[in-house]
């Protein structure tokens, strides 16, 4: 039988269709993903030097103010009370928006800047500022940047010794110095700059910088306060950042540029990106593909396995639920029902088979148990009855212990073959019923196995079809058997019980147990007990259970409904 394209198509998009998409997605993703790293990469190293470049301007900003303080330090100040002419205080106004003033030592402004409106307004707070610093003899020292109490704006002073012994002090606007650094260094409209001082303070700020910037906990903050430059990749809620900070060393200032990753982005980028979205056909073909294969091979195949261990277990019927599926899925039920019927065919036939051979042999053991008792044991009884007649005639004389020992003998040997008549042909289930019959096989096992065995009757007693009561008088002696010789158990019971819907047969026993095969492997591991206990109770229509485990004993279960049928 042929199914086409329909079992082929199936293996083509397992074996091809599905491992091609998952590679394709792979290198797609893959690629953007080697893509984006790079151009990190390339941006981060851009702008690292960017970021060095600016510094170096506020730096070279600051340095010119220095040395521009430097020179008009080391000037003739004879007459301090008009010490720059007009050209250079114009020089000056240049770099030093709030103007220069001359302090002696005891910090008291001998001369400002008549258009040096710092000094006009903020005086008092710029000689607090220049106390607070160390004196120097050499170079220029420069002041924290602070915001007097009626300002709007921030300011910072550099202050630089006379040969006099005075102090020159030149008054400043960070943001003002910063924003010419940077003026024609970095493009404003696509990059955030901060510059921080070391106390956080925030010196310059673009319009589009990133909050984090403002935090001492910051690694970025932390790092180019410590005088490091480099470049991190910062995430924020407002996006991915890519951040280069370097440090404005003379006066322990910080830089840091950054740029939106999503921003700088290159067309070619966003459409790498774009790409993987033309394999998304091609991966919902692989998952409908992944999702036939389930529905229509995996699914109909584990319920035909779980059918096939049914059949096993003899459920002839399992197979003949319809599981689906493709059609080599279908075709495969289809050959397991076949042969499931087969199957129940042939074993209704062995079990016909068995049932006539279980037939004759009960036959036969009838017949020979009467043949034993009408010929054998009437013949022993009689010879045993001769003998006595001989003894008594034999009295004192040499003969009268060996006729004594013959009659022993003679004795010994009918009650074992009237036990051997009971085992052949139990007299007390045609006259007495099940029951009774039970009760004696009980106390004969008891007595001859030398272990307690006990009977018990539950339920109003009925007769049974004499077919029904031999089978489960042979199951009890099958089980009582087992229980007494193999299970080495020191108490044995025996439950018969009478219900309306039918009759139960119990035997349990406190012995060592085992470890319960399938009824398929009863033969293969020796188990021919069970085996007959289970050919027994189908061909009676019973529900046989046997439950047993190691050091826990065994209970065998029998169970007949009133037609005889499980």
């Amino acid at each position: 039988m042929h199914f086409g394209w329909r079992g082929l198509a199936v293996q083509m998009i397992l074996t091809t269709i599905l491992p091609l998409a998952t590679l394709l997605l792979l290198v797609a993703f893959g690629s953007v993903s080697l893509h984006h790293r790079a151009m990190r990469t390339l941006v981060g190293e851009r702008d690292a030097q960017a970021a060095r470049a600016a510094a170096g301007n506020v730096d070279g900003q600051l340095q010119k103010r220095a040395d521009l303080i430097q020179v008009l330090a080391w000037q003739d100040f004879g007459d301090y009370a008009q010490p720059f002419s007009t050209q250079m205080l114009n020089m000056t106004r240049q770099d030093f928006e709030g103007g220069v003033a001359l302090l002696d030592a005891a910090g008291t402004v001998l001369w400002s800047d008549p258009d040096g409106h710092f000094w006009q307004q903020y005086r008092r707070e710029g000689i607090r500022r220049i106390a607070a610093l160390s004196p120097s003899q050499i170079g220029v020292d420069f002041s924290e940047v602070f915001k007097p109490a009626a300002s709007k704006e921030a300011w910072a002073l550099m202050v630089s010794p006379t040969p006099q012994g005075y102090r020159l002090a030149g008054a400043f606007l960070p943001e003002e110095l910063v924003s010419a650094a940077l003026r024609g260094v970095i493009d404003e409209q696509r990059s955030g700059v901060v510059v921080v001082d070391g106390s956080l303070q925030v010196l310059y700020a673009s319009s589009n910088h990133f909050p984090a910037a403002e935090r001492s906990d910051h690694a970025v903050v932390r790092n180019v306060l410590a005088g490091l430059s480099g470049v991190e990749i910062v995430t924020e809620e407002a996006g991915e950042w890519v951040t280069a900070y370097a440090p404005v060393k003379l006066a322990g200032w910080g830089l840091i540029l950054q740029e939106s990753w999503e921003e700088i982005a290159s067309p070619l980028l966003l459409g790498t990106q774009i790409a993987p979205l033309v394999l998304v056909p091609l991966l919902i073909l692989a998952l409908m593909a992944i999702w036939f294969g389930i529905n229509r091979i995996v699914k109909p195949l584990q319920t035909l396995e779980m059918q096939a261990r049914r059949l096993g277990e003899g459920d002839f019927s399992a197979v003949n639920e319809v599981v689906g599926g493709i059609g080599e899925v279908r075709s495969l039920q289809a050959c397991l029902a076949e042969m499931a019927q087969r199957l129940e065919q042939a074993q209704s036939s062995l079990r016909g088979y068995i049932g006539a051979i279980s037939a004759g042999a009960e036959h036969e053991r009838l017949k020979l148990g009467r043949e034993l008792h009408d010929d054998t044991l009437q013949g022993l009884i009689a010879l045993q009855q001769r003998i006595r007649m001989a003894q008594s005639k034999a009295q004192g004389s040499q003969l009268e212990a060996p006729l004594a020992e013959l009659e022993n003998l003679i004795g010994t040997t009918i009650d074992d073959l009237r036990r051997t008549l009971r085992g052949l042909r139990p007299l007390y289930l045609e006259d007495l019923g099940l029951a009774a019959a039970l009760e004696n096989l009980t106390q004969e096992m008891g007595e001859m196995h030398n272990t307690t065995v006990r009977f018990k009757k539950c339920g109003n007693e009925r007769r049974l079809d004499q077919t029904v009561e031999l089978g489960l008088y042979r199951m009890a002696q099958e089980a009582l058997t087992n229980a007494v010789r193999h299970a080495e158990a020191d108490l044995v019971r025996l439950t018969l019980e009478y219900r309306a819907e039918g009759i139960r047969l119990e035997v349990a026993d406190d012995g060592k147990g085992f470890s319960e095969p399938r009824a398929a492997a009863f033969a293969r591991q020796g188990h021919y007990g069970l085996l007959g206990l289970k050919e027994r109770a189908e061909e009676l229509g019973a529900q046989l259970q046997i439950v047993t485990s190691p050091g826990r004993g065994t209970r065998v279960t029998v169970k007949i409904l009133k037609n005889g049928k499980q």
